[in-house]
Formats: C-alpha cells, structure tokens, sequence
C-alpha cells in the first residue's frame, strides 16, 4: 500500500472521531506487525500488554488537551497509524504503573521509538511518554505532518533501511519441503521452510522483518493477521490450509 494514512485512514469514518481507538487495523501493517510482535514476546515474558490507544484523531488530542490529559495540543504520529500506547493489563484493567524500561528494549528490537527515550537515550528530554510507541523519528516526524513523506515498508527509525537478511529462497524451492506445521514454540521453530513461509508472509505485505529461518514472535503475528484477513482459523499456525492461501 502507497500510503496508508490517505488510502485507509482518512477514509475511515472514525477518523474526526473524539472517542478513543484501538483498532489494530487502523495501524499501518508494518508498524501494526511490529506492536502484536511486542505483545506476544511481552507476554512469553509473563508481562500482559494492551494495545490502549493505535489511531488518534485531532478532535481527540484537543479534548486531552484541554482536560489537561496532554501537554501537546496537536495531535502527532498517532494521527498517521504509525504509534500505538501500550500499557499493562493487571487483573483485566489498564495499568499505567511501575516500569516500562522493558518496552524500550522491545520496541528497538521490532523497529519501533520508545517514548521513554525517543530513540535517543543520551540526550535529555523534556517530555517522555513511557507507553508510547511509534515508527517514526522525532527528525522525521516534521516532514510526515507536512505531508511530503509517509514511511514505506523497508523504512527503519534506526538509520538506513530494513534489512531482508538472507538471500531469499526461490519461490518453488521448498515448495515440497513444508511437511510440519510451522508454530511458535521454545526454541524457536528454524529451517528451510521456515524461510520459505516468511517470504510468502513478506510477499503478501504481512512480514517486515528478516528472511533469517526463524520463526519467532514477529513471524507469528504476521500469521495471525493473515489468516485474520483471509477468514481462516486464527492460530498463528501455518498448516497446511494457511500454507495453500499463502501460495496463492
């Protein structure tokens, strides 16, 4: 997709919404595969996060702002579907308390800016926003607001671009090879086929990351938004019938 913010996110009828969103759809997938990536690795960690708020409107942001919520009265990088506040959950409820030094590291670790620091922890800060997460620079951040750039899918907060990692396997290579189901499991699932299904998550616009035959938490929330989106059993698993959508 060119540009998620003018083809899907304006054309959403929340988007002059005041009420709070937290709609993952309304991420763009390579940031929305980075957050369900954090959540499940928090979770293995036994840590619950909970996606608070994804998409953000400038109704919403003056309404914070003027109930003192909010320092900023211009809403940012929420508005564009490339940052989402992420607390815990504790007994079924939000929870904005304790440390959150552990959702900086998954944050550089999927490709994201931690609000904690904003992706530069030697530099001082008036403001920090310790939930907060976002794919985008604070020095890129002026010219997406101008609307002369939005991030593309090879886009890295971290200089440079995202790299693919190996050299990709041909298409039909292992097109005999998956004969397991590829899951999340400890260790982490490795091998030919696994590389074969993250290039056919990557060709469908699921995965961002690596091309490096592991099939970790990144690779399973690609899977779980694929299988959302095509109507099949949501279950992270690719078996045989997700395999056979892949292909296609």
């Amino acid at each position: 997709m060119g540009n998620f913010y003018r083809e899907v996110i304006q054309k959403d009828p929340r988007f002059r919404s005041s009420s709070r969103v937290n709609d993952p759809n309304l991420l763009e997938p390579v940031t929305r595969q980075a957050v369900a990536a954090i959540i499940a690795e928090a979770k293995a960690g036994g840590i619950a996060l909970l996606a608070f708020e994804t998409f953000r409107s400038q109704a919403r942001q003056r309404q914070l702002f003027n109930e003192g919520v909010t320092q900023l009265a211009n809403v940012g990088v929420h508005n564009y579907g490339l940052a989402c506040d992420l607390v815990k959950l504790v007994k079924g409820e939000p929870s904005w308390d304790g440390d959150f030094a552990f959702l900086g590291k998954l944050a550089k670790k999927h490709g994201l800016i931690w609000g904690g620091d904003w992706g530069e922890p030697a530099k001082p800060h008036t403001f920090r926003d310790y939930v907060h997460v976002q794919r985008c620079t604070v020095a890129d951040q002026k010219k997406l607001f101008s609307g002369d750039w939005y991030p593309g899918q090879d886009y890295n907060p971290y200089g440079g671009v995202m790299s693919t990692g190996e050299t990709p396997v041909p298409p039909d290579a292992c097109a005999t090879a998956i004969g397991r189901i590829i899951k999340l499991t400890r260790p982490f699932m490795t091998g030919p086929d696994v590389q074969e299904v993250l290039r056919l998550l990557q060709k469908h616009g699921y995965y961002g990351g690596k091309l490096d035959s592991i099939y970790g938490p990144r690779a399973e929330a690609a899977t779980y938004y694929f299988q959302d989106d095509k109507g099949l059993e949501i279950d992270g698993k690719v078996g045989p019938l997700t395999l056979a959508a892949l292909r296609k």
